[in-house]
C-alpha cells in the first residue's frame, strides 16, 4: 500500500550521495508513534509538503535487518525498561538494498538526547567487535535479537527534520521470521526542535501521541515474556484502543 501511495505523490527526491552534505542526524532528539497503517495515506500527503524522500537505486523503501547485542542478563534491554539513563545499545546494521553495514552504538543520554556512533563492517568478525568494547565493565555481549522491516525515510532540511515509518516489523526465532505489530506503523521523528515541529502538531490534532517504544526492547519481550510484562500489555493495550479508534 505504501509503495503505491508514494509513487502517486510523486515526492522530490534525495540520493545518498546528496545525503553526505546534509545534517546526518547522529547526535539528536527524538518521539516515536505507532500510527495505524490507515492513516499513511494522510501522513504521506502531509510530508510531500516539504519533505523530500530518499531514493537508493531508484528504491524509495529500503529493507533493515539487525543483529542485536546484549549481556547474559539482557542488561541493556532492562535498562531501556526501566527508564534508566544514560543507557547503551549494540548492534549490527545491515542495508539489505545496498549489502552494506555497520557496527553501531546506541547512546540515551540523561537528558533524552540520542547520540549514535557507527564503524563500517569489514570483513568476517568472530564474536563482537573491539568497536563495543564501552560495554560496561568489559561485559561480554552476545547476539540477543535479530530483527527486519521496510523503513521510508523522510527530510526536511529547513527544519532540520527527519521522519521514518517502519512496516512489517519481524524478529527472528526458532528458524522463522514472526510478524509483529500488523496493521500498525512505526513513525520516529528526529531533530532539534519538536515544540516547533508542524509535523508533531499534526499528530497531536489526529489524536497520536509520542509512546516509550523500542523496537528491540518489544522484541526482546516478545521472545521473553516474563520479562516486564506489564510494558508489553501497556503497548498491547495502545494498539487495541488505536484500532478501535480508526475502525
Amino acid at each position: 500500500m505504501i509503495e503505491n501511495i508514494i509513487q502517486e505523490l510523486d515526492f522530490r527526491i534525495v540520493t545518498l550521495k546528496e545525503l553526505k552534505k546534509k545534517p546526518s542526524f547522529m547526535s539528536r532528539n527524538d518521539k516515536k508513534f505507532i500510527v495505524p497503517e490507515t492513516m499513511l495515506p494522510s501522513i504521506l500527503t502531509y510530508l510531500q509538503r516539504s519533505f523530500q524522500i530518499l531514493s537508493v537505486d531508484g528504491k524509495k523503501i529500503q529493507t533493515y535487518k539487525n543483529v542485536y547485542y546484549d549481556t547474559d542478563n539482557l542488561r541493556c534491554a532492562k535498562d531501556h525498561f526501566r527508564g534508566k539513563r544514560p543507557r547503551l545499545k549494540f548492534r549490527k546494521r545491515n542495508y539489505l538494498l545496498t549489502g552494506e553495514s555497520f557496527w553501531e552504538i546506541k547512546r540515551k543520554s540523561a537528558r533524552g538526547r540520542m547520540e549514535k556512533s557507527r564503524e563500517v563492517v569489514e570483513g568476517e568478525v568472530d564474536g563482537c567487535p573491539d568497536f563495543f568494547s564501552v560495554a560496561k565493565d568489559n561485559e561480554k555481549l552476545f547476539c540477543s535479537l535479530v530483527n527486519r522491516y521496510l523503513r521510508s525515510s523522510f527530510y526536511d532540511f529547513t527544519s532540520c527534520e527527519k521522519v521514518t515509518i517502519d512496516l512489517d516489523l519481524s524478529i527472528y526465532d526458532d528458524g522463522r521470521f514472526i510478524s509483529l505489530l500488523k496493521g500498525f506503523a512505526i513513525v520516529e521523528v528526529k531533530g532539534e526542535h519538536f515544540l516547533q515541529s508542524m509535523f508533531c502538531r499534526f499528530l497531536k490534532e489526529r489524536a497520536i501521541y509520542p509512546i516509550n517504544f523500542s523496537k528491540y526492547c518489544y522484541g526482546i519481550g516478545t521472545l521473553n515474556p516474563n520479562l516486564f510484562p506489564e510494558k508489553r500489555k501497556m503497548i498491547t493495550r495502545y494498539l487495541n484502543k488505536k484500532n478501535r479508534n480508526y475502525e
